[in-house]
């Protein structure tokens, strides 16, 4: 469900960005390309896509991601509708088994995973943002 980086390593800021006295290189992700849409996007573009049975597929696989970061020790720190992606079906599986061939939620943008015990200064945690996020696609 959360879609783990191939690779992980720093780079150099870019000559353009401002220092503001941190010279601290990026943290950069590489992870597989994505073909689909976030969920932001399919609400707002294809609302009626939006179907009871994807939005129990969506509930059970964000719980189950939420959980599984938990159990590694980190929250992603930034769940909205705009970072859970449906990964369009995979169409060599389709050929073979239709039935094989489903659409996934992948949980993406890494960027604001922190180890679980961290605190920030965010008022909502993971798990209030997977209420949010559900409920608003429940309203759609």
């Amino acid at each position: 469900m959360v879609l783990l980086p191939k690779l992980l390593g720093g780079v150099d800021r870019f000559e353009s960005e401002p220092r503001y006295g941190n010279e601290h290189r990026w943290v950069c992700f590489i992870s597989d390309w994505l073909k689909g849409n976030t969920l932001r996007e399919l609400i707002e573009n294809s609302p009626d896509e939006i179907t009871p049975a994807l939005f129990v597929q969506v509930a059970e696989n964000l719980i189950t991601a939420i959980l599984v970061m938990q159990e590694k020790g980190y929250k992603h720190d930034d769940l909205y509708l705009g970072n859970l992606m449906i990964q369009e079906a995979n169409a060599t599986l389709a050929a073979i088994n239709p039935l094989r061939a489903i659409r996934r939620l992948r949980v993406i943008d890494l960027g604001s995973m922190k180890p679980f015990d961290r605190a920030t200064a965010k008022k909502d945690d993971d798990w209030s943002l997977t209420a949010k996020c559900l409920a608003e696609l429940h309203n759609v």
